[in-house]
């Protein structure tokens, strides 16, 4: 089951109603567009189906069980693989499920089906790291005079 909410709300992990699984928001491209652009965390995209893809079902457990250690330090949102092909195409999805990770408001990695959810959480670590070490080498460049 996916929740629609506002993304404002992103950040803490829903439970399914079924199982003890987080539930991941269900954007549209418009408001992903938002989220990648506005972002001060790394993003995780799904690029699913919700039904008649045996490929994304396999990995939806996986991924759901990564995401409640994942949410402490980015955000998950799903969009739908088949209403969306044209952006897919354009971050190199080729296949579903995908999984694209945005960091600083680019794209920082994507990985497609075959994966598994422990690679994908990878990906994000090492977004989050770049981030630290970014934001690290901002605070330490010398101020100028005034």
């Amino acid at each position: 089951m996916f929740l629609r909410r506002p993304f404002s709300t992103l950040n803490p992990p829903l439970l399914d109603s079924d199982r003890s699984e987080p539930a991941i928001c269900e954007v549209n491209r418009d408001e992903l567009h938002v989220l990648v652009t506005t972002s001060k965390r790394p993003l995780l995209v799904e690029f699913s189906v919700l039904s008649g893809c045996y490929r994304c079902d396999d990995m939806r457990s996986p991924i759901r069980q990564k995401a409640t250690v994942v949410q402490q330090d980015a955000d998950i949102v799903r969009i739908d693989f088949n209403m969306n092909q044209k952006l897919a195409r354009e971050v190199g999805d080729t296949v579903c499920p995908s999984y694209v990770v945005y960091a600083e408001g680019r794209v920082a990695s994507v990985r497609a089906w075959p994966t598994s959810a422990d690679v994908v959480a990878d990906d994000i670590a090492a977004a989050v790291d770049r981030a630290n070490d970014n934001q690290k080498s901002d605070t330490s460049k010398p101020k100028g005079r005034l």
